[in-house]
């Protein structure tokens, strides 16, 4: 799970978009100074300062920033919806499901967590052509994999989170832990040297019970 995480983080990086590499480079550089002002963003990226302010104007509008006069500040707490995350990364999230789908071997079972990225990697997985069983916490993921009548999901129980389309909770909880699957697939809100990070708490909860 976290192998194919660190090779998002990676090997992807190189298919985004230059506007999502743009994008990503701001963040960097508004986390190492909140301070920095428009014209010297332009400058380390290399842009003008129109592409800048529209660059920050689309970040702004996901939440992942804030506008300020001149310049723009890090909204670290937030973590975007899922509709507003599932229109971002595209070709990358679809990159990692496609990989992702080659690491589950011959596993019979899985669990799969909820976010952008696993929606991408159930679409991938529903092209299987044996019998697998996943369980999930996740609506969608579990809808687009009852597709394939090969696959038996099982979704389940906790209290419902409308904006992510999964539940949590101490149902979700005592569920999971009634389960053993030989693999747990999962996604984070980050990776550094101290391991993975989850923005979201009632999801932190079951993707730790999943690989627990």
């Amino acid at each position: 799970k976290i192998d194919i995480l660190v090779h998002k983080r990676g090997l992807l990086r190189s298919r985004m978009s230059k506007k999502t590499q743009r994008h990503d480079r701001i963040l960097s550089v508004l986390d190492v100074n909140p301070s920095i002002r428009v014209n010297e963003l332009a400058g380390e990226l290399g842009v003008s300062t129109e592409t800048v302010r529209r660059d920050l104007s689309e970040l702004d509008d996901t939440g992942r920033i804030k506008r300020t006069y001149g310049g723009a500040v890090l909204t670290k707490t937030f973590e975007p919806a899922l509709a507003e995350r599932s229109k971002l990364h595209i070709e990358a999230r679809e990159a990692i499901a496609q990989l992702a789908v080659k690491r589950i071997g011959d596993a019979n079972s899985l669990f799969i967590g909820g976010g952008a990225t696993l929606l991408h990697f159930a679409r991938a997985l529903r092209q299987i052509d044996r019998k697998v069983t996943v369980l999930t916490p996740a609506f969608s993921i579990a809808t687009e994999l009852s597709r394939n009548p090969m696959i038996e999901v099982m979704s389940l129980p906790g209290i419902v989170d409308p904006k992510e389309g999964m539940v949590s909770g101490g149902e979700t909880l005592d569920c999971i832990a009634k389960f053993r699957t030989p693999l747990a697939v999962v996604g984070a809100s980050g990776i550094d040297s101290h391991g993975v990070s989850e923005a979201l708490l009632n999801a932190a909860q079951v993707y730790s019970a999943m690989i627990d």
